[in-house]
């Protein structure tokens, strides 16, 4: 679906956001509540440095986290197409 979007001829100039998403949890309304500083909760879905790149609410791939001079990056380890 995005890539479709690509192969057309649009402007490329237009900004994108990519979110990286590293896990998540359901919890209930109830837990949501009493939610303090400090509250842990275990990410269902997830795996040590791997990230999902996400664009308009799609996976478009997987990358892994690294860290250089102090800042956080993401390097692409693969694309869905």
């Amino acid at each position: 679906m995005i890539w479709e979007l690509a192969r057309l001829k649009l402007q490329d100039d237009i900004p994108l956001t990519i979110y990286f998403e590293i896990g998540n949890t359901k919890k209930k309304i109830e837990d949501l509540l009493h939610i303090t500083k400090g509250t842990l909760y275990r990410l269902e879905n997830s795996t040590k440095n791997t990230v999902r790149l996400m664009l308009e609410n799609e996976e478009i791939g997987t990358g892994k986290i690294l860290t250089k001079n102090g800042k956080m990056y993401v390097e692409i380890v693969e694309l869905k197409r």
